[in-house]
């Protein structure tokens, strides 16, 4: 999928921009491994696909 996918961890950071909150995600990155989440809260979605890439949508 893709060649040069490094393991390891990356974190995702957030703010809330009305109530100046903050939210950390800490993802696991392993090759040959796909682990595709999707998350709601009051408001958003957030999708992580199994090529590691985070999309976010705003309701």
């Amino acid at each position: 999928m893709y060649k040069d996918l490094q393991t390891g961890y990356t974190s995702i950071y957030a703010k809330h921009k009305t109530y100046d909150m903050y939210a950390i995600c800490i993802v696991n990155v392993a090759k040959e491994i796909a682990n595709p989440m999707i998350g709601t809260g009051n408001g958003f979605t957030i999708i992580l696909k199994s090529d590691g890439t985070v999309w976010g949508i705003r309701k």
